[in-house]
């Protein structure tokens, strides 16, 4: 579909002017993916105490 819509762009403006169609569209997947990377990043792990183990205790 981009280059459909980038083609158009080329036979409407020509060469030069259209190159801002797929540069645009490079740039808003760089901030798609900036966006994509915040959102699937995996939450920090809280620390685990470990358990009271009862048999260190002896009296």
């Amino acid at each position: 579909m981009g280059s459909a819509v980038a083609g158009a762009a080329v036979d409407a403006w020509g060469a030069e002017r259209a190159f801002a169609v797929p540069a645009l569209a490079a740039g808003l997947a760089a901030l798609l993916a900036l966006a994509g990377a915040v959102l699937l990043r995996s939450p920090q792990s809280a620390p685990v105490i470990p358990p009271l183990i009862e048999d260190d205790v002896k009296g």
